[in-house]
Order: structure tokens, then C-alpha cells, then sequence
């Protein structure tokens, strides 16, 4: 049993590792909304750096943020 446990659970710890180095969300912006396509979709103005992402993002993968108290999101 140990000499099947031992390389699940180093595999395990690897793939732990990976994950929480390399795979936490970070979020960036804010960015000008420029279009809302269909439902869950928005277009956005993204910076040059960004120019490799697609300017297109379904909502989960947004967060509001209000540059102005007076704005409001429909």
C-alpha cells in the first residue's frame, strides 16, 4: 500500500502546488464597457497589453465596479 500511496499522494501535492500558484483568479481594469452581446456578454475596450485577449467576456467573468455613484447598470 505505501508503494502505491506515495506517488498518489506526490502527484497530489504537485498538482496542489500548480494550482495555487498558477490558477488564482486575478482580476484587472476596470474597462469601458462598448457593447452588450446578447444575454451574458459584454464587449469590452481592452489596453494593448490585453490585445491578445478576446474583448469579448461572459459575465461571470466581470466584476461591476462604478467609476461614478450617479451611473447605473442595466
Amino acid at each position: 500500500m505505501v508503494e502505491i500511496k506515495s506517488p498518489i499522494e506526490a502527484a497530489r501535492d504537485r498538482h496542489k502546488s500548480y494550482a495555487d500558484g498558477k490558477l488564482n483568479p486575478r482580476y484587472i481594469g476596470p474597462f469601458k464597457i462598448l457593447a452588450k452581446v446578447g444575454t451574458v456578454a459584454f464587449g469590452l475596450e481592452l489596453t494593448e497589453q490585453l490585445s491578445r485577449v478576446h474583448s469579448t467576456l461572459h459575465v461571470s467573468n466581470l466584476k461591476k465596479c462604478l467609476s461614478d455613484e450617479t451611473l447605473s447598470v442595466r
